[in-house]
């Protein structure tokens, strides 16, 4: 008995810890990343269910746990399966671990059963470029299914005013150069230079708003990164305004885990910083994979 214990225990160190776990969901993305040389797209693996948890894959330790060599992925695009892609583990070792969640991707080799999807409006831009096509959302346990059924809409006066007060909050102040690059003066905007560049709607009629002051020529002739009040900024809005975070577009919404609700995951770019941010539990939980590139 004490033997075939021990075999058992020694059976369970060697099998790939999803096997054991019951297979859980892992969240990626299929993109084309940013700054490389070599185009084509790859799959990143961004995060996995850890009990009631996503965790990062964002170093290799939690990516040793969640990734084996041959895995199948759902592609997923506005509620919907796009069609299945296989991946292969190239494996990764670098001297400076702060490059593992900017470089570790799993390379495709399957033929693909869907088509790419154009990045309309050149949304989605990262620190190097604007990718041609955007990020698909791709999952290797669970279903495209949205619960909150997010879709457009459009913002009220009324509610764009309850959130001038939370933007000018978080947005702080904003400056220009109308003579001198390296002479800034403080922009006085009001509501009339707010601009709704996103609005969607869940069946609770919570909404998602982005944000932005309308650019002016002025506001990009100032030497260094402009100031955040530029950037653009997304809401959650119900009986009150969360402040989601600035440089944020949303990659899409699904029930990832199949726990009844529905997550969300943005693309996040920022001076010297990509990566992906997903909510849940609700929106109230959030999960970061983020990455800089010196």
């Amino acid at each position: 008995m004490i033997r075939l214990i021990s075999s058992f225990l020694l059976f369970l160190t060697l099998v790939p810890f999803r096997l054991v776990a019951g297979n859980p969901s892992v969240l990626g993305v299929l993109e084309t990343p940013q700054c490389k040389e070599q185009s084509g797209i790859r799959v990143r693996a961004l995060f996995a269910k850890s009990g009631k948890n996503w965790i990062s894959l964002d170093n290799d330790q939690a990516g040793r746990r969640f990734l084996i060599t041959k895995m199948e992925w759902i592609v997923i695009y506005e509620g919907k399966k796009l069609g299945s892609i296989e991946t292969t583990d190239p494996g990764f070792s670098t001297e400076y671990p702060w490059t593992y969640s900017r470089d570790r991707v799993l390379n495709p080799i399957s033929s693909h059963s869907f088509s790419s999807v154009k990045n309309k409006g050149k949304r989605f831009h990262g620190w190097c470029s604007i990718p041609e096509d955007r990020p698909l959302i791709v999952l290797s346990e669970g279903s495209a299914i949205d619960p909150s059924k997010w879709t457009r809409s459009t913002l009220s006066m009324k509610n764009k005013e309850r959130l001038f007060g939370v933007f000018k909050k978080v947005a702080g102040r904003a400056f220009f150069c109308p003579k001198d690059p390296e002479t800034s003066v403080p922009f006085q905007y009001t509501l009339k230079s707010i601009e709704v560049l996103d609005c969607l709607k869940d069946k609770d009629g919570r909404q998602l708003v982005t944000l932005r002051l309308r650019p002016i020529k002025e506001s990009e002739t100032c030497d260094g990164p402009p100031d955040t009040a530029w950037d653009q900024h997304t809401f959650l809005l119900s009986e009150g305004a969360t402040y989601l975070g600035a440089g944020l577009e949303l990659v899409g919404s699904g029930d990832f885990d199949g726990d009844g609700q529905s997550e969300l995951l943005f693309w996040h770019s920022g001076y010297n910083e990509d990566g992906y941010l997903l909510f849940s539990s609700g929106l109230i939980q959030k999960a970061k994979y983020f990455w800089g590139y010196h």
